[in-house]
């Protein structure tokens, strides 16, 4: 049986009007082109490179230490000192945890083609391995290093019930993203009467990711707050089911 798990939280999302601001993009939804985080990485192996076939070989790096200088590829725009690594990727939604704006005469200096960098949080579906009890368990605040997100609610639509992994926090620059419609509801937490007061959508995620990296600068009354929520939308779970 399907368990209700927004029954005991506002509407998670709202319209975005400005989502290309960079003041409106903390909390916002986004398309995002990220990257895997895997134990190998690929290189172009130096040994096998012609740039006039424009031919090219890969292999699994080993060099993480300090390389030493090598013949620069021109044709590659890579430097003697440089590394040219493949990675894997998929876009998929995310959410924005921060923003850095970069200088205007850097980007001139660098020739940069971005004008800022988002720290985002990907977003995953759950799979079918994921039982019902483990997308409670989420919900809840049960795992450190997830926060779930809703398929829809308020009018808007992710394409399923999806996590956000802490886990695989990364920079994006701004060309890297597309804008959803919307971002998290400025309230997350109706409980009132139950806890202490509302929280906010993307104030409770952002303490959930300092809870993660840095347990002793959390705010512990949020988070204490956060986990009577979970205590409540579990034993209504239960409830429900039966």
């Amino acid at each position: 049986m399907r368990m209700d798990l927004t029954l005991l939280s506002d509407p998670f999302y709202y319209e975005n009007p400005n989502p290309t601001d960079v003041e409106n993009m903390v909390g916002g939804l986004y398309y995002a082109q990220v990257f895997y985080i895997e134990p190998d990485i690929y290189e172009l192996d130096y040994d096998n490179v012609d740039p006039k076939s424009g031919t090219y070989r890969f292999r699994v790096g080993k060099n993480i230490g300090r390389v030493e200088n090598r013949l620069p590829i021109p044709e590659l725009q890579l430097r003697s000192d440089e590394s040219l690594y493949v990675l894997r990727g998929k876009t998929r939604p995310a959410i924005v945890l921060g923003v850095s704006e970069i200088d205007g005469d850097m980007i001139d200096e660098l020739k940069l083609k971005y004008s800022s960098l988002a720290i985002v949080a990907p977003c995953f579906s759950y799979q079918r391995r994921h039982t019902e009890n483990d997308k409670l368990e989420c919900a809840a605040f049960q795992i450190t290093d997830r926060f779930h997100l809703p398929q829809t609610c308020n009018g808007y639509y992710l394409k399923n019930d999806c996590f956000v992994d802490l886990s695989k926090i990364q920079p994006v620059p701004n060309t890297r993203l597309s804008p959803f419609k919307c971002k998290l509801t400025n309230k997350y937490l109706r409980l009132a009467s139950q806890v202490h007061g509302d929280g906010k959508a993307t104030e409770c995620l952002i303490e959930w990711v300092i809870k993660l990296l840095e347990p002793n600068k959390a705010d512990m009354e949020l988070v204490g707050d956060m986990q009577a929520y979970g205590e409540l939308l579990i034993e209504n779970a239960v409830i429900s089911v039966k």
